[in-house]
């Protein structure tokens, strides 16, 4: 079992981010900093936008170097009340334009966190998720709220996306 994020998600990352240029992209779970670095990369070329990430673990990102780190905003949350902190840092935002989920893949975790940040994102805005074949959630939440879901499936990983369209309030 990997833990980064595929290639093909990471790029699929990069040019939405280019294509939207986005205000505000928030993460769960950095890692390495694989999806950071795609992140940061496409908000460096759009001269817009901050990563808000969030992760329970102070040594990550470590494939970042300082060039990409001046648009990223790391948040240390405290694995206990990790779901309590993580929305408290959604109701800070106005609005997120671009969600990505990372982090714990419990089915109650990442419920928790789509629930939330759905909540805050903008018409045109996306919300997508890595690792969505660990549980039914991501579909299950697409369900719930009748959007559409995309998936990018990969020999090891399935990566899911869907957009937040006025349609959706129809």
């Amino acid at each position: 079992m990997t833990y980064n994020i595929a290639d093909t998600a990471s790029l699929l990352i990069y040019l939405t981010i280019r294509a939207l240029s986005p205000g505000v992209v928030l993460e769960t779970g950095v890692a390495n900093g694989v999806s950071s670095y795609y992140i940061l990369n496409a908000l460096n070329k759009n001269n817009k936008g901050t990563l808000y990430s969030v992760d329970i673990d102070s040594n990550v990102g470590g494939l970042l170097d300082g060039s990409e780190k001046h648009r990223w905003l790391l948040k240390i949350v405290d694995e206990e009340n990790a779901g309590n902190e993580f929305e408290k840092l959604v109701d800070s935002f106005n609005s997120i334009d671009i969600f990505i989920h990372d982090s714990d893949h419990s089915y109650k975790a990442q419920m928790r966190e789509y629930r939330k940040a759905y909540g805050k994102i903008g018409d045109g805005g996306i919300l997508a998720s890595d690792d969505v074949d660990f549980s039914y959630a991501f579909v299950d939440f697409c369900s719930k709220t009748q959007i559409k879901p995309l998936f990018l499936v990969t020999s090891a990983k399935v990566f899911g996306l869907t957009r937040k369209d006025i349609l959706d309030k129809q």
